[in-house]
């Protein structure tokens, strides 16, 4: 077994659960959402994209297997974000949910990104510099950044329905669906002024506070889940 962070191990068991999930639901889950019902072969996408998630989790925790996992999971990513993503925010660029799931998909594509540059194998480093250097770290690292803008729009965009997800025991709900909204933006704000401006050192002031804020939003994961009333995308508010 092969752990480089915790941040890799978390990765790694965040994929395996959307991977099962998907496979006893029978249905995409919230993170690919929304697919349409008419998309061809769509059954088959379900279960491809439940294995692939399950395979590259299991994969990437181990030593022998986890450049091919990272390049599978990477590859699918990358394909996801450029033939659904993209298509649906150039189809509706004024609907936040559209933007809101492209920044799900870079978020994930990020962190797959800096996975494939730790894991690559000599063979890629010599044929795909480009692919696996610290260039490309830093591409993801703005990937990530420009991803956590959206979720934190999302909060104003549905914001009743966000503030109906806080727990019964807060108090103020409204006051903390627009206290994460800014710490997304603020957060992602400052994942990409600390890469333009000093290259995104990872043990920066800048970067420590960018992570910490991204980190208090998750928090509202713990929410009980409601319908939404305005008919929002349910992956929208799970933030």
């Amino acid at each position: 077994m092969r752990i480089a962070s915790l941040g890799h191990a978390v990765f790694a068991a965040a994929l395996m659960a959307l991977g099962i999930l998907g496979l006893v639901k029978g249905d995409f889950v919230a993170v690919w959402q929304p697919v349409p019902k008419g998309v061809p072969a769509r059954e088959v996408l379900v279960y491809l994209c439940a294995f692939i998630c399950l395979a590259s989790g299991i994969g990437l925790l181990w030593q022998r297997s986890a450049a091919t996992a990272v390049r599978l999971l990477l590859a699918f990513l990358l394909l996801w974000l450029l033939l659904v993503r993209v298509p649906g925010i150039i189809h509706a660029p004024t609907v936040e949910g559209s933007w809101f799931g492209g920044g799900e998909t870079a978020v994930m594509l990020a962190g797959a990104w800096v996975l494939y540059a730790w894991f690559a194998p000599d063979w890629d480093r010599q044929r795909l510099g480009l692919a696996t250097g610290d260039k490309c770290v830093r591409i993801a690292r703005v990937f990530y950044g420009l991803a956590l803008i959206p979720f934190g729009v999302g909060h104003f965009v549905y914001l009743k329905d966000t503030a109906a997800l806080v727990p019964g025991w807060l108090p103020w709900h409204v006051a903390w669906a627009y206290f994460f909204g800014c710490t997304f933006i603020a957060a992602g704000v400052a994942v990409l002024i600390g890469r333009c401006m000093h290259g995104w050192q990872p043990r920066s002031r800048r970067c420590r506070w960018a992570c910490s804020r991204c980190w208090c939003g998750y928090p509202s994961w713990w929410q009980s889940p409601k319908t939404p009333s305005n008919g929002a995308r349910p992956s929208t508010l799970w933030r």
